[in-house]
């Protein structure tokens, strides 16, 4: 089984969560940013994608988006995450990937929405 791992990152308006999040990302094949907003400064790694949309969309459609390119770039697993996520491990894209195909559940989420 291939495992290209492809990670698409929505961000609007919020660079300072947009850095941390960006700095922590473990190794993907794929990485996108679907971007609505003011431009940033934080250096953006070469190999990053950047979509940089004039009219401000809905986080969902910016998601259709990065799930788009990851699709058309034949990734094989599909990860999401806002601006605000901080990746704490290295190894939390084949932890998901390890867990889907030990139970056979396809779609996973995590969202801790908990004290900033």
């Amino acid at each position: 089984m291939k495992n290209k791992i492809g990670i698409g990152i929505i961000t609007v308006d919020r660079e300072d969560f947009f850095k941390k999040c960006i700095n922590s990302l473990p190794h993907a094949d794929y990485v996108v940013v679907v971007h609505n907003g003011a431009p940033y400064t934080t250096p953006i790694p070469d190999n990053v994608e950047v979509i940089s949309l004039l009219e401000k969309q809905t986080v969902a459609k910016n998601k259709n988006i990065a799930l788009k390119k990851m699709m058309d770039a034949e990734c094989d697993h599909l990860f999401l995450c806002e601006d605000d996520i901080y990746f704490k491990t290295d190894n939390v894209f084949n932890k998901y990937i390890e867990t889907s195909q030990e139970t056979g559940i396809l779609h996973l989420n995590f969202a801790y929405h908990g004290p900033a």
